[in-house]
Order: C-alpha cells, then structure tokens, then sequence
C-alpha cells in the first residue's frame, strides 16, 4: 500500500497502517531480551529485526534453561509480593527506577538529537558532506542503532520492562517531532550557527553517558539489582552470567557438536 500509494492520502493511510503494526513487531525486543543466553543478549537484541532464535539449541532439559526459569520465576514471584509495582509511578519511586528513567528517557532522545541537515545549493559543499555522512553513519550505527532497544529492555525489571522499553519510543518520537518542526525555522533563523547547538548537544551526550550508562555485560536480567539498586541478588552475592559455568558448559559443548 505505502510503495503504490497513487496519492499524498493513501500514502498517509499507508503509514498509519504500517506504523501500527510495527509497533506490535518491536516489543518482539522484549521477548528475545528475556530468551536469550546471557551471554548472547545484546548481540541478539541488537540484530533482532533480522535472524531468527533457536534458544539452547532446541533442548529443553538444558540447565541454561532450566536456570533462566527458575530465576525468572523468582523474580516474578518477588515482584508480585510488592503492590502496584507494574504502574507507571513506579518507575520514579526508587533511586534504581529513577536512574532506569534517566536512561530510558537520554537514549531515546539522544538517538534523534545527534545531528542536522540543511542544503546549501553549493556543489562542492555536498560533495564534501557526503564521506562525513559515512563517517556519522559509521559510528551511529554501532551504538544507538542496536543499543536504543537493547539497552532499556535489560536494565528494567521484569514488571517495568515494557513500559521503560514504551518510554525510550515515546522520547525517540518526541524527539522526532521536535526536528520536524523546529529545525527547519531555528536552521532559517540562524543558520550555521545552529550547527554549534548541536555540537554542544553532542558534548552533553557524550558526558552523560560516560557518568551514568552503567556497563551490563555479563549480568543476567534478574542480577541488573545488583547494578542499578545497589543491593545483593535473592538475597546472596550474585555472579554475572559470564563466569557461570553452567553457560560456558553449554557453549563449548554447543560448539563442540557443530565441529
């Protein structure tokens, strides 16, 4: 419908349609968050849109598996213990929450607050532009492009994980808009100078991760308390997933049969 669209009206229809639906495509993030190996998540995550998952190689006696459910079940067991700990205030009533927000809301924003284009008329200057698109691309390809669903879909709780994943969309198409809109007339009323706005959104960007994106490498989902609460996983001290040697096991083992 969207590629044949004969009118500016059916073609507007068309996107309607298609944005619907590819809400509904995006919280498979979610789901493949939780289902893959700990040591697998963020590369899954990020290439989610384009392969397919078999988890624990079809086996399900797997340890790995029956680990992941049982903390899984703990998890949602605790959280069920704590009233209304699915609701959307939920997500600022604890400094970890809190800190969750910050980078569900930054991220979302960030991705989109990274850079302008304007056209100048002048020949040279596209010619010029076009290896510093490829640089740009280069490096914002390599971590907002991924790190925008995998990132908030593993540092927020099970009971909050859609909703923080809903938020970062939410800033993504806030963020959206506001270009839309307002870069137009700010890049007509100053001009290059505007280029300089975006530099220090950069600098700003660039700070705030650095001081408050925490490295998740090597933690199950359940064990992100231990990153993002400053407290001790169920209860004893909790081992990140990388030194598991359940799932080094079962990856030499998987890697072994393949040989």
């Amino acid at each position: 419908m969207q590629t044949a669209a004969p009118s500016p009206t059916l073609f507007i229809v068309s996107r309607v349609f298609v944005g619907r639906s590819g809400a509904w495509f995006q919280s498979a993030a979610i789901l493949v968050t939780e289902l893959a190996y700990p040591t697998h998540r963020s590369k899954l995550v990020a290439l989610y849109q384009c392969m397919y998952y078999y988890h624990a190689g079809g086996d399900e006696a797997s340890p790995l598996v029956a680990l992941q459910m049982q903390e899984i079940t703990d998890s949602i067991r605790q959280e069920d213990e704590m009233a209304n700990n699915a609701r959307w205030s939920q997500m600022l009533k604890t400094k970890g929450n809190r800190h969750r927000f910050h980078i569900s809301v930054t991220i979302g924003i960030a991705a989109q607050w990274n850079g302008v284009f304007n056209t100048t008329g002048v020949a040279a200057v596209g010619t010029a532009v076009i290896p510093f698109l490829f640089i740009y691309y280069a490096g914002y390809d390599l971590a907002y492009t991924p790190l925008l669903i995998a990132y908030p879909a593993e540092i927020w709780t099970y009971s909050l994980r859609s909703k923080g994943v809903a938020l970062t969309y939410m800033c993504t198409y806030l963020a959206l808009i506001f270009n839309q809109f307002i870069n137009p007339i700010a890049m007509d009323a100053i001009g290059w100078k505007y280029y300089v706005v975006y530099i220090c959104l950069l600098v700003v960007i660039l700070i705030n991760v650095w001081l408050t994106y925490p490295e998740t490498r090597g933690y199950s989902l359940e064990e992100m308390v231990v990153v993002f609460d400053e407290v001790e996983a169920d209860g004893g001290i909790a081992t990140k997933a990388s030194d598991m040697g359940v799932v080094s096991h079962l990856e030499d083992s998987h890697n072994t049969e393949k040989l």
